[in-house]
């Protein structure tokens, strides 16, 4: 993932955008200083400008080297492997199409496949030594070694209390250390703990746990704000992965949200909603943001917050889910993969840390 890469892209922008004023967000790369290109709507040194700036073997995607995958839009090797991979104690993992076309705003595969953690933090506020880094680190190889397009958690990366922005920030570099061992674009996903006392923190940009994340979230996701959308073209149509705030929801969030599901709703064929609080049981979180999403069309949703694996089947059609697998629960480590088949069906499936699998289910790629 290349973190001293992006540190030294951050350092260079910084010093641009201080030197004559140029604003760090763009619409294009027009809007950016002169050697910067518009990378996820953020101003940044780009990897490339085309496939020959590349090494062997990787593509240059909006402006950042990717690895080729096997077969593109009606390719014939990108949905599928030949054979099956094995987890780090031995675990089956599911054949996968391995990394594909997918850079920071999405891009292009046969078939989508990517996997999902979240919930990696200490179980006492402000205990930056006893940060579960040895089962978010486990995770990240498991994922990485499953080969999927890219890997999403779902927040809650620190427990930080008493606006301690060292603790915020130590927390938040060894989460960035740990998942620096997969390979691939890893997203992240804004946590009710990511906004000290779980408030909105859209009111309080200068809210401790929040700057934490802020930052780690631009250097590993490229994202300026906790809201985004990843657009992929795929053999069976577009599909659409939204993640978003429960507690960064103000105007312009809910304006976002609305236009973006609204799109996905005309034009893709599939729309995948990752946001940290369960829809169902008793700790649901804000309801503002899932007021919005709910009247969408959606293949799948998928949270955490509950520091454990759960299926809801009988509400939304089965198909909203909580993966709280990065380490938050030593008794519940581990993560999930979503793969789209060539029926236009969406597959999850929960493996262990040792990417034994559990639990697997599919839906269609609509609801109702």
């Amino acid at each position: 993932m290349r973190f001293a890469a992006l540190a030294a892209m951050m350092s260079a922008l910084a010093a641009c955008a201080g030197g004559n004023g140029v604003s760090s967000t763009c619409a294009s790369s027009g809007d950016c200083a002169s050697g910067l290109a518009c990378v996820s709507r953020v101003c940044a040194l780009p990897d490339c400008h085309s496939d020959v700036d590349c090494k062997e073997g990787w593509l240059c995607n909006a402006s950042q080297c990717v690895k080729a995958s096997g077969g593109g839009v009606g390719g014939s090797t990108g949905s599928t492997g030949s054979t099956g991979s094995t987890g780090s104690a031995g675990g089956p993992v599911l054949p996968g199409p391995g990394p594909g076309q997918i850079g920071y705003t999405g891009g292009t595969v046969d078939l989508i496949d990517f996997t999902i953690t979240g919930d990696t933090r200490p179980s006492n506020c402000n205990d930056v030594s006893n940060y579960p880094v040895a089962s978010i680190t486990a995770v990240a190889k498991a994922m990485s070694a499953a080969k999927p397009q890219f890997a999403l958690d779902l927040g809650d990366h620190q427990y930080t209390c008493q606006q301690n922005a060292q603790a915020a920030r130590d927390q938040l570099d060894l989460y960035v250390t740990a998942i620096s061992n997969f390979n691939g674009p890893f997203f992240m996903t804004m946590g009710n703990h990511e906004c000290d006392n779980g408030l909105d923190c859209s009111n309080s940009p200068n809210d401790a746990n929040y700057a934490a994340y802020a930052a780690a979230l631009m250097r590993v996701s490229h994202q300026p704000v906790p809201y985004y959308a990843l657009q992929i073209g795929t053999s069976q149509g577009r599909v659409t992965v939204v993640d978003f705030a429960d507690n960064y929801f103000d105007q312009t969030a809910q304006q976002w949200l609305e236009q973006t599901l609204s799109d996905a709703d005309a034009n893709s064929v599939a729309t995948i909603l990752a946001k940290h609080h369960p829809v169902t049981g008793k700790r649901t979180g804000p309801q503002g943001p899932w007021n919005v999403a709910s009247a969408h069309k959606f293949a799948m949703l998928v949270t955490a917050h509950d520091h454990r694996y759960s299926h809801d089947t009988s509400s939304y059609g089965g198909r909203t889910v909580v993966c709280g697998l990065g380490g938050a629960n030593s008794n519940h480590v581990g993560f999930c993969r979503i793969q789209q088949t060539a029926s236009g069906n969406f597959t999850f499936t929960q493996f262990d840390e040792n990417s034994n699998p559990g639990d697997t289910w599919s839906v269609p790629a609509r609801n109702p």
